[in-house]
């Protein structure tokens, strides 16, 4: 549009802003009532997004102003509605509402519309009419349903980086059990840890580690027997029960492969094999309290019942006397510092 096309549109807005201006905008300023909640634009930024609307017009004439423009923005529950209201000068009305999730949107979408008829051109001459019939003002352009809805002018927030669910940690244990050996046997272990967050229930965590079992002496009449063992222990907790925000409750099962020896004076044996080592496997079910003291570290209390699934009996041979059976049920219950990365 040329520069001279733009300007009486230019100065018709500045009437209604100020009442000032110059040819009929000068005898007759429109009047612009302006009403809106306060988290919507300002008289002046909504006066400002139409002047833009109207630099951007691409029309040769401006059509007659109106005579009374009112502009409303009002919240509707968690919508917005803009309403728009032209009295031309003929007494005639031009209505327009509008609705949208935010006051921006919708302030934009009408002064889109009130630029269109600002800019409006009139239509081209016809035939004279018959004196019966008065001529008929000039309507505004039809506003397509998708210029409805203008993006917010300002850029969104870059949205922050959420971190990962996943988590990882390397852990020491320290603890005790009983079952293995006639006494409790003290136990050292490490292990490693994945887990996987979750807000509700059923948050995961799987481990794998290693324990080693200190020397247990048991004397009895028939001798003194050393007993030793170590194992490959693989867990899992498949529910967590938040206490507090740093405290959880987590049910877990596993299993333990291991290695036991026992050795005597006078010489001892194990059933029929002297001295060599024996593969045993149990299963055990845990219930484990967890305290997040940092988000890298945590402390942690466990105690678990296990069922031994090889059950071996130690005895001397010469003569044969039992010294230890492997019990149906066993217990343990160890403590564990575990640090967290990433």
């Amino acid at each position: 549009m040329s520069r001279i096309g733009r300007a009486p549109a230019a100065l018709l807005l500045a009437a209604m802003i100020c009442g000032t201006g110059p040819s009929r905008a000068a005898e007759a300023p429109p009047q612009l009532e302006y009403d809106a909640e306060s988290v919507c634009p300002a008289r002046t930024v909504f006066s400002e997004l139409v002047q833009q609307r109207v630099s951007a017009a691409s029309v040769d004439h401006v059509a007659a102003p109106p005579r009374q423009i009112e502009v409303r923005l009002l919240a509707e529950g968690s919508e917005f509605l803009g309403k728009l209201e032209l009295v031309r000068a003929d007494g005639s009305r031009y209505q327009r509402e509008v609705r949208g999730p935010s006051c921006t949107e919708v302030a934009d979408a009408l002064a889109f519309v009130l630029a269109l008829t600002l800019t409006a051109k009139e239509p081209a001459a016809q035939a004279a009419p018959e004196p019966s019939k008065p001529p008929e003002p000039p309507q505004p352009a039809e506003v397509p349903a998708a210029a409805m809805v203008v993006p917010p002018r300002n850029p969104e927030k870059p949205v922050e980086k959420r971190r990962s669910a996943w988590g990882y940690g390397l852990g020491l244990q320290l603890g005790a059990r009983a079952g293995l050996t006639p006494e409790w046997a003290l136990i050292q272990g490490a292990f490693l840890e994945t887990r996987h967050e979750s807000e509700g229930l059923f948050g995961f965590n799987l481990r794998a580690g290693v324990l080693r079992a200190a020397n247990v002496e048991y004397t009895d009449l028939s001798g003194t027997t050393n007993f030793s063992w170590w194992a490959v222990r693989l867990e899992g907790c498949p529910l967590r029960l938040r206490l507090s925000k740093p405290l959880g409750l987590m049910p877990c099962a596993g299993m333990h492969i291991g290695r036991t020896t026992a050795t005597g004076v006078p010489v001892s044996g194990m059933g029929a094999s002297e001295g060599s080592p024996h593969t045993w496997v149990d299963a055990l079910a845990g219930l484990r309290l967890e305290l997040s003291v940092v988000r890298w570290l945590s402390l942690q209390a466990q105690t678990e019942l296990l069922v031994p699934f090889t059950r071996f009996q130690f005895a001397f041979e010469n003569p044969e006397t039992t010294v230890y059976r492997v019990p149906a049920v066993a217990f343990g219950t160890f403590a564990a510092a575990l640090v967290r990365f990433p």
